[in-house]
């Protein structure tokens, strides 16, 4: 019994998992820490401040299977923050999220926009 135990441990520890786990965390957390750093404003909000318009963001899904999950609006904001973050932006005025189906080989595509600014304070 204890050959097989050590036969055992030794193919176990000789087994590597290839996964793309580690990305989509390391992804996962910068879009999060990007995203924090953006405040959301309204249209009419931002005409009162001073702003440099750095331009639209967007994002876009595209569902494959008919009854696959799909992303919430929030995390789909959330990825229009932190693009507005890369940008050098500080503040996002979102525009619409529009969906269609059976749009460019997508069962459902999901496409959000947004603008972004430097809200000079």
């Amino acid at each position: 019994m204890s050959k097989f135990i050590i036969i055992l441990s030794f193919f176990i520890s000789s087994c590597t998992f290839n996964t793309n786990l580690g990305s989509y965390v390391k992804k996962k957390i910068h879009n999060d820490i990007r995203s924090s750093t953006v405040y959301v404003y309204n249209r009419n909000e931002i005409w009162n401040l001073k702003t440099i318009n750095l331009g639209r963001v967007e994002t876009n899904y595209c569902q494959n299977e008919k009854f696959g999950n799909l992303p919430s609006e929030r995390e789909l904001n959330k990825v229009l923050r932190s693009k507005t973050q890369k940008l050098g932006g500080n503040g996002i005025v979102y525009d619409s999220c529009e969906s269609g189906r059976n749009y460019m080989n997508c069962e459902l595509y999901i496409r959000c926009q947004g603008a972004a600014y430097i809200v000079e304070h």
